[in-house]
Parts: C-alpha cells; sequence; structure tokens
C-alpha cells in the first residue's frame, strides 16, 4: 500500500506542477480564456459571480515566487495610513453601487465620505475625509479600492489637502510619472504623480498611484493666478459631444460645481468659436480665448501618448489664466496606445472575422514608421480644427519634430521609466491585495514601455521619410450643426 502511496503523491505533485505551469504560462500569454474568467465578477449571474474570489485567490498562487523575493527586497516608496472605525468601513461598503446592475459611482448618490484619521511621517490627523473614488467599477468592484483622502484646510499636507490613491491597474504602474516627466520638459501644466504604499487600519493595502488633486497648490506649483478648473462631468459617455456648444451642460467648474457652465461666458465662447465658426473664422478667434502655443505641447504629449483618451467624449480639463484671458490644457490620464493598427504588439489575441465567420489572429503592430501608421485626430475636435490649419499645423510639427528629431529625448524617458519602474516593482511584488498578478503587472509595465517607444519611432520615421506627419482628420464640417430635440 505505502508504494501506492508514493505513487499517488507523486501523481499529485506531478499534477499540481503542471497545472501551476499551465496556468502561469496562460497568464503570461495574455490568454482568452484567462481574461474571460477575469470578466465572471461582473457576470449579471450573481451565482456565476459567487466564483469570482475563488478565480482570483487560485490565480495569485502565481505571485508566490514574487513575495518570496519581495521578502528579501523591501520597497522604498513613501507610505501613507488611514484609520478608521469598523462602521465607517461599513458604510463606505453600503454606500458602493449595486454593482453589476449600477455601475457608476457618482458624487450626487454614492461618493459620500467618512471621517478618520490619516497619517504621513510626523504628520497625523483625526479629521480627515476618506471616500471610495473613480467612476467606473474598476475602480471599487475588487477588495482593492481606489480611495481619496481630503484633510481640514486648517491641517494641510506639504501644503495639499487631496490625496488621491488610484489603482496601478487603472492608471499605471510608471506612466503618470513618465508623463509628468515629459510634461515638465515641454512646460506644460500636469499633476503630479508618484507611487505610494498605503496602511488602512493596520493592514497593508498595497502600492498605489498617488496623484495630485483639483486644488490651489496645483496652480501655487506652476506661479499661476487663481482661476477656474474647468473639467467635463465624466459620468456619462453615451451621446456626448463636449465640443458643441449644445452641450455645454456636460462642463463644469471644479472651483464651484455647483454653478452652471453655462454661467462662465469664457467657457461658452470657446466652445462656440470651436464648434460654430467657419475654419477662416476659427483661425482667426481662436488664439484670442486658447493659449495655442501651450495647447500644441499639450497635444506634442498627447499624441506621444498614441491617442486622446476619449477627447470629444471624457478627460478634459483646462485651466483658464485670469491674467491672459486665454484656457490652458492640464495633462492628466495620458494613456499609452499603438499609433497605427490597434493592436498589442506584445501578445497574441483572437478576433473574430465576419467576413471569413472564423476566429483569427490579432497581428503585432506594424513595424514603427509603416504607411499604416497616422496620427489619428478624430477624436479630439480642437486638434483636428488646428491641425488642418496650414500655420497651426506648421508650429506644432516643428514642436514635435524638435523632440523626435534624435534619440536623446527618448533615452531619456525611457531610462526615466526604467527607474521608476525598479523603485516600484518590489512593493508590486510584495502587494497581496492588487488584482493583477505580478505577472500580469510586469506585462502592463512593459507594455507602456513598448507602446511609447514605438510611437516615438513612428513619429520620428514620418519626418525623416516625409519631412511631416501623416492624420487622419475627422470627416465633419464647420461649422457644426445643433442638435434640435
Amino acid at each position: 500500500m505505502k508504494s501506492y502511496a508514493r505513487i499517488w503523491v507523486l501523481v499529485c505533485a506531478v499534477a499540481a506542477i503542471g497545472g501551476y505551469a499551465l496556468l502561469w504560462h496562460l497568464v503570461a500569454a495574455g490568454a482568452p480564456i484567462i481574461r474571460r474568467l477575469d470578466n465572471i465578477s461582473s457576470n449579471p449571474n450573481p451565482l456565476v459571480r459567487h466564483f469570482s474570489p475563488t478565480w482570483r485567490s487560485l490565480k495569485k498562487t502565481l505571485d508566490i515566487p514574487f513575495i518570496i523575493y519581495a521578502a528579501f527586497h523591501p520597497s522604498s516608496l513613501p507610505v501613507y495610513s488611514i484609520t478608521i472605525s469598523k462602521q465607517a468601513q461599513i458604510t463606505l461598503l453600503t454606500d458602493l453601487p449595486d454593482y453589476p446592475r449600477q455601475n457608476k459611482l457618482t458624487t450626487e448618490y454614492d461618493k459620500k465620505n467618512v471621517t478618520g484619521g490619516f497619517g504621513y511621517g510626523t504628520y497625523h490627523t483625526t479629521q480627515a475625509q476618506i471616500r471610495y473614488r473613480g467612476v467606473s467599477p474598476n475602480h471599487w468592484d475588487a477588495v482593492k479600492k481606489s480611495t481619496q483622502v481630503n484633510l481640514p484646510k486648517k491641517s494641510p499636507l506639504e501644503g495639499r489637502t487631496a490625496y488621491r490613491f488610484f489603482l496601478g491597474e487603472d492608471k499605471g504602474w510608471v506612466r503618470p510619472m513618465l508623463f509628468d516627466h515629459i510634461a515638465d520638459k515641454l512646460g506644460i501644466m500636469a499633476l503630479g504623480a508618484q507611487p505610494a504604499r498605503l496602511i488602512v487600519n493596520g493592514k497593508d493595502a498595497g502600492v498605489y498611484d498617488l496623484i495630485e488633486g483639483w486644488e490651489p497648490s496645483l496652480l501655487d506649483r506652476y506661479g499661476k493666478p487663481a482661476g477656474p478648473l474647468f473639467s467635463n462631468q465624466n459620468t456619462n459617455t453615451k451621446n456626448v459631444d463636449l465640443w458643441r456648444s449644445d452641450q455645454i451642460s456636460e462642463w463644469y467648474n471644479r472651483n464651484e460645481p455647483l454653478v452652471p457652465a453655462e454661467s462662465f461666458p469664457q467657457l461658452v465662447e470657446l466652445l462656440r468659436v470651436v464648434s460654430q465658426t467657419s475654419d477662416a473664422e476659427f483661425a482667426r478667434e481662436i488664439p484670442a480665448i486658447l493659449d495655442i502655443p501651450t495647447f500644441l505641447r499639450w497635444s506634442v504629449v498627447t499624441i506621444l501618448s498614441g491617442n486622446f483618451h476619449q477627447g470629444n467624449i471624457a478627460n478634459m480639463n483646462f485651466y483658464f489664466n485670469p491674467e491672459t484671458k486665454k484656457f490652458e490644457p492640464i495633462l492628466f490620464d495620458a494613456t499609452p496606445s499603438p499609433i497605427g493598427p490597434p493592436a498589442n504588439p506584445r501578445k497574441r489575441d483572437l478576433y473574430f472575422n465576419h467576413e471569413t465567420k472564423k476566429f483569427e489572429p490579432i497581428l503585432s503592430v506594424a513595424a514603427p514608421g509603416s504607411a499604416e501608421a497616422t496620427v489619428d485626430l478624430r477624436n479630439h475636435r480642437v486638434v483636428n480644427r488646428l491641425l488642418q490649419n496650414d500655420a497651426f499645423r506648421k508650429e506644432f510639427e516643428s514642436l514635435m519634430a524638435a523632440y523626435v528629431s534624435d534619440d536623446k529625448n527618448l533615452k531619456d524617458d525611457l531610462a526615466f521609466y526604467d527607474q521608476w519602474a525598479e523603485k516600484v516593482k518590489p512593493a508590486i511584488f510584495a502587494d497581496t491585495a492588487k488584482i493583477q498578478t505580478s505577472i500580469e503587472a510586469l506585462e502592463f509595465i512593459q507594455d507602456d514601455r513598448d507602446y511609447y517607444e514605438y510611437n516615438y519611432l513612428t513619429l520620428q520615421k514620418m519626418f525623416r521619410e516625409n519631412g511631416r506627419l501623416r492624420y487622419t482628420f475627422a470627416d465633419e464640417t464647420y461649422p457644426i450643426t445643433p442638435v434640435t430635440n
């Protein structure tokens, strides 16, 4: 019997090792079946959704080697702490939307604060206002959640009262620091970002992207006079077109969120010029309301990222400078994707070809600068209109060519990225609360790096071969016809 027992143990061990190796391979390869299993957390069937924590726990066994590594390589990231009562924790959880039936965390209904403690170094307050944050469910549908801490105005920390902790899976584990770095080089405003660890009631909640808030300290840091910070509501993306005069209600001033956007004549004028002028009128009038040199530098950074991240729909942020009487863009949430065919250069996914009725592999992106690659401007009407004008396009291409003309900026940007990646990795490996596995986080970090390098080289090659960039413009004419109800 003992021999049978040994054989059984050996078979079980081989099966366990084989299963572990197979799971590792599938996760590392980004296999479609893994994403399907990940998606059961949002399945409308409660019985299916019930097994989501089991699947996540099984997948997290892949983190064991990384946790062992982290034990010998402690994190050097700053550590912040939150202390809240059990009742406050219950309040935060019960105030979340009834997901998946409801999938928006809105200010009006769900974004409620609880009072608790917040500390960093020698700083501590017991009057912090704490809540979960993020409109979309990826911020709060797992154990680890994006969190916002608002400090008393009389007790700021390092001049700030808003501390916003975002999931790395959403904002990117390293990318916020990269694009802040590029923004600094080009002299445009951007929200400061750094990775940080968070301790909640004595338990390690893992590593987050700590991103600056929309508050006076932002303007102080750039030496700007106090002025309105305009953004879009960001609670709805259906039938939204931010750059139309008849959709001004989709905007608001962050400093006075309850005041109707129509009450700000400067914003009314900006939307009028963008949507309700002919090409000649637009070229003549836009410099009077929009800081063109700053906006074109913002466009350089955004195009280097590969997309405008729903520029006509969401994620718009502008500062109105009361001295110049002009709008200035603020860079936030740049999200890398490859310029050109929409495919991942590292993974081989499948798509369903409706013509052949078969699943076919998505090939890697074309080589940098291939004929298929164009700068797609269809998702941002302001950039689309500016770059169809010869004078504005010449000014923009001069800025872009200066940045990508040789590899010095690329080497600097990638070295900066790699330094932050090495700094944050030990904290990621030690983070047992993160949604991704460490394998997936490493893939995410590498993908963002690859996308940025690919985009830089693509733009560089366009200039070297053609002397200019290739564009895909929106198929629309101006002025835009107002929507009639």
